[in-house]
């Protein structure tokens, strides 16, 4: 019986000052009861830190919120076909500058413009194995 395969998210750290892109793996393949263990795989070094980090609160960045996280995004991407990683999802975790600084409209707003951001990458993290052969 072979291993289960490694299961990946990414996660962006949309915070007030500026936000940033992890990949984490863990393995799916864990007995019931066992504890799940996260390891960040990307960023793992400073370059790709630097290239996943983009600078500016994503509270102020609904009007241009694709250009904003592209640079992010690139560099997730750049990592996961390096890694032939596919059908990765990526989520959005929203820190300080958005519950303390907005209104619950305006997060609206600037969660909807990340939405659609996200939304045009997701076929690349999303992709399938299949249309790489």
């Amino acid at each position: 019986m072979s291993a289960a395969l490694p299961s990946y998210a990414a996660i962006i750290d949309a915070g007030s000052s500026s936000s940033r892109l992890f990949i984490y793996q863990w393995q799916s393949d864990i007995a019931l009861g066992e504890p799940l263990s996260l390891r960040t795989v990307f960023p793992s070094n400073p370059t790709e830190k630097k290239e996943s980090e983009v600078d500016g609160g994503i509270q102020l960045k609904k009007d241009v919120m694709s250009s904003y996280l592209r640079p992010a995004l690139l560099s997730g991407q750049a990592f996961l076909q390096a890694h032939n990683v596919t059908n990765v999802p990526i989520y959005l975790l929203a820190t300080g500058g958005m519950r303390e600084t907005l209104t619950v409209d305006q997060q609206n707003v600037v969660l909807r413009a990340a939405h659609h951001a996200i939304t045009g990458f997701q076929r690349h993290f999303l992709r399938r194995t299949m249309e790489h052969q």
